[in-house]
């Protein structure tokens, strides 16, 4: 099922059982296959949550929510809930609340899967500057991890990427790997060093590399647009 199709049935049970004004703020799925939504009254600013499973359903007040991502949409992507559905509007509030609230955050884990997502769906500081929604900066406190390595230095071509991972406790202490952007297909073919100048070369290097086949690649593509034209 599609994430508007699960948002859909979520909005009708909620207008259902509350026949009042709530608008689905976001919706999580963990690997019990339990839905769980969470809507807002923008009047009143009272929250519920909507549980779905086995076809049943149950609706609470969540309290003094106030849109607190942290007490309830980080703590539920810790206990292994994946987010499945939240409007643009909605990330802004969230990234706006968690640079706000970095500091004092309580569930810090959830935050970073959070901001995972966020990379695996193009969700950036670019879109939502694009929808006229100021840019909100990140990079102090998110900190993107590839098992034990935090990526540490990034060089896009085109989309793809080359990344420098750091681990203090690992044998090779760097690593460089190739992604892409939204990182949809994750981190492969690693190079690994103790010194992060070796690392950074590497790195120099793939990228460099990379640039020339996307460059073939356009080249190829033009060559062959221009044969068919002229036939």
């Amino acid at each position: 099922m599609k994430e508007l199709q699960i948002k859909e049935i979520c909005q009708e049970i909620i207008d259902e059982q509350t026949k009042c004004n709530y608008s689905v703020e976001y919706i999580l799925k963990n690997k019990d296959d339990i839905v769980r939504a969470v809507a807002v009254n923008k009047h009143t600013k009272s929250t519920i949550q909507l549980d779905i499973a086995d076809g049943r359903n149950h609706t609470q007040n969540l309290d003094y929510f106030n849109f607190n991502p942290d007490l309830f949409l980080f703590s539920d992507l810790e206990r292994e809930y994946e987010l499945l559905y939240a409007p643009l509007n909605v990330h802004y509030d969230i990234w706006r609340y968690s640079k706000e609230n970095h500091e004092t955050l309580i569930h810090k884990k959830g935050m970073n899967l959070y901001f995972d997502f966020c990379k695996r769906k193009d969700i950036t500081e670019n879109t939502m500057f694009l929808l006229s929604l100021n840019k909100i900066d990140i990079s102090k406190f998110y900190h993107e991890k590839n098992g034990s390595y935090e990526i540490i230095q990034e060089m896009h071509i085109n989309d793809d990427s080359i990344v420098i991972g750091y681990s203090p406790t690992s044998p090779a202490k760097f690593v460089t790997w190739e992604t892409n952007g939204n990182r949809k297909y994750g981190f492969y073919t690693g190079h690994y060093f103790n010194d992060y100048e070796e690392a950074y070369k590497d790195m120099e290097k793939r990228s460099k590399y990379l640039l020339e086949q996307n460059l073939c690649r356009k080249r190829n593509f033009l060559r062959k647009n221009k044969i068919n034209q002229e036939r």
